[in-house]
């Protein structure tokens, strides 16, 4: 490839005494930043094993087989004191930690990943796909060369021979790639105080999934296999009370609920039938036996394969679930946890809940950002209404609720779920229709809750309009709309739609405010307890005798009532055994 811009970089394999010696004479040239890399059997360091280790800068890419010649990776990793670069740092620092004891050096990583994100969390963010379109569009080529190898070979990626040229070269490749992508991304972020914060994040994300959360395993056991009892028992009554031959079927349920003269209107995206989700199912569970027993039986099957059966096959020896934690995993920059995916739990759920444990002599800290997309929302729309309700003694969603309904209400009236759900809509630009299918209420009563709301706290709508005024003009002039966080990232706008800025420009700097919160509980030395982040929470696994000296001082340390317009505040829980 003469014409391509990687037309003259080397790919080497570390096989023999003089590639190694090779290796170190060129590593002990001057250069300005090394990328490195791992290639892997699997995706979980405590169950997978670590096959190659690449190193390399923009010109040169070493691939070193692990179990053959790991001890030159090695003394690279702890001999070389310039700048790193990886793209996913957290993955690969979490694999050479623990196979190869390497600590890594956090003040001198960098990452191409989150790079990529903060100057364009729209755009793909895969390593090769991110190369072909910076670096060169022929950069997957490797990686195609690879799968078919392995397709006509059966191989895996556990399996395929390290020596194999379509795997060290496609391996080898990677830090090349990595060291040509910060070259092009690092100048735009490095000014940023948005890519210091995510890099603090990733560093803390990794010691968290490194630590992992304890489970009990004897209980998912037991109660995956008695949630597939009843689901086998609702399977067998549908099927002899009202001929169902399968509950998971969208079509035999809305014919079945149509011919008993329960009214469907809500349809699929594509608009081309009707829709039974869970809102649908919520709304008409009392009206008919059999939709109620959709939405249970949906809900233990996605608790037994989601939650319960991950929980068991994830956990290591000892016990440990490490949950992939993806510091930047919306657009928005929250996190996002796979595997498993705690963070679409069911608010109420139980079964999930207690099976999740403190480990031996510690205690579960829980805390939580109060109401935060509500307090940032009264922040930057500046609306003094809410700003001031913020400030009184009471429960904000009840203060509101009795604004808007003219009575006094209190917690467990159904009026303040109807509040919290119109504020919420309103911080998601979501329309009366929505939040009243959502409530569980009629569209006139809706539009009246939000028309009241309208007219108490004005400066909301007001923001929100403006927002998507900006992103409309944005777009006529042949520009990308965006809004702009306290940290400088730009959060563009989709393609194809303007309102949900007014989201972004409050999930962004809520995501912002918990990685802060983060980063100020590492300061203070406390960071070894975190475990998990789930939304606007933080898990803590902390000894039982320090329980509630470590929530005091973690309240501490993440109350703010100097930055915003209203204290941003948290609260939390102190769970001694589940």
């Amino acid at each position: 490839m003469t014409d391509s811009p990687l037309s003259n970089i080397q790919l080497k394999l570390v096989n023999s005494i003089e590639g190694a010696m090779e290796f170190k004479r060129w590593l002990g040239e001057r250069r300005d930043i090394l990328g490195f890399d791992t290639e892997t059997s699997g995706l979980h360091p405590e169950k997978d094993r670590q096959r190659l280790v690449q190193i390399g800068d923009r010109d040169t890419g070493w691939a070193i087989p692990w179990e053959m010649w790991g001890g030159v990776a090695l003394e690279a990793l702890h001999n070389y004191t310039g700048e790193w670069v990886a793209h996913n740092s957290s993955f690969d620092c979490r694999f050479l930690q623990l196979h190869a004891g390497w600590k890594p050096p956090w003040d001198r990583i960098h990452d191409t990943l989150t790079q990529a994100h903060i100057v364009d969390p729209g755009r793909p963010k895969g390593l090769k796909p991110l190369a072909d379109r910076l670096i060169d569009p022929r950069a997957t080529a490797g990686a195609q060369v690879l799968t078919q190898a392995m397709y006509e070979n059966k191989w895996d990626w556990g399996t395929v021979p390290t020596d194999c040229p379509a795997y060290w070269i496609y391996g080898a490749l990677d830090p090349v790639l990595t060291c040509r992508i910060h070259e092009k991304m690092y100048p735009q972020v490095k000014s940023i105080p948005a890519y210091a914060l995510e890099m603090s994040a990733v560093r803390i994300c990794a010691g968290m999934m490194l630590r992992g959360m304890k489970v009990d395993i004897e209980h998912c056991t037991s109660k995956a296999l008695e949630l597939r009892e009843w689901v086998l028992e609702a399977r067998t009554w549908a099927l002899a009370e009202f001929n169902i031959k399968n509950v998971t079927s969208n079509k035999q349920i809305i014919d079945r609920l149509l011919s008993d003269g329960v009214e469907l209107t809500k349809l699929t995206e594509s608009g081309k039938s009707l829709s039974l989700d869970k809102d649908v199912l919520e709304a008409i569970k009392d009206r008919h036996p059999l939709a109620n027993l959709v939405r249970k039986v949906r809900r233990a099957e996605k608790t037994c394969g989601s939650y319960l059966d991950n929980m068991v096959d994830l956990a290591d020896v000892n016990g440990y679930v490490h949950a992939q934690i993806n510091p930047v995993g919306a657009v928005t920059s929250r996190m996002s946890i796979q595997d498993p995916a705690w963070q679409t739990l069911y608010r109420d759920d139980k079964v999930v809940r207690i099976g999740v444990v403190p480990s031996e002599g510690n205690s579960l800290v829980a805390i939580d950002a109060d109401q935060i997309e509500a307090r940032l929302m009264a922040h930057f729309s500046g609306d003094q209404g809410l700003i001031d309700a913020f400030h009184r003694p009471d429960d904000f969603f009840c203060t509101i609720g009795s604004e808007i309904f003219q009575a006094d209400i209190k917690k467990g009236d159904f009026r303040r779920s109807l509040t919290k759900n119109t504020v919420y809509g309103k911080c998601y630009c979501a329309g009366p229709e929505k939040m009243a299918e959502t409530a569980g209420v009629s569209p006139e009563v809706g539009h009246s809750v939000f028309n009241r709301f309208d007219y108490l706290y004005p400066g909301v709508k007001e923001y929100a309009e403006g927002i998507i005024r900006r992103g409309e003009a944005a777009r006529a002039a042949g520009e990308t709309p965006y809004v702009e966080t306290p940290y400088g990232r730009k959060i563009p706008a989709p393609w194809d739609k303007i309102y949900p800025l007014v989201n972004y420009s409050v999930q962004g700097p809520a995501a912002e405010v918990l990685k802060r919160g983060m980063a100020d509980i590492e300061a203070a030395g406390l960071s070894e307890l975190l475990v998990l982040p789930v939304h606007d929470e933080l898990v803590l696994d902390v000894p039982k005798e320090d329980a509630v000296d470590v929530l005091r001082q973690v309240e501490e340390i993440l109350n703010d009532r100097t930055t915003f317009k209203v204290d941003l505040t948290w609260s939390g829980e102190i769970y001694e055994e589940r």
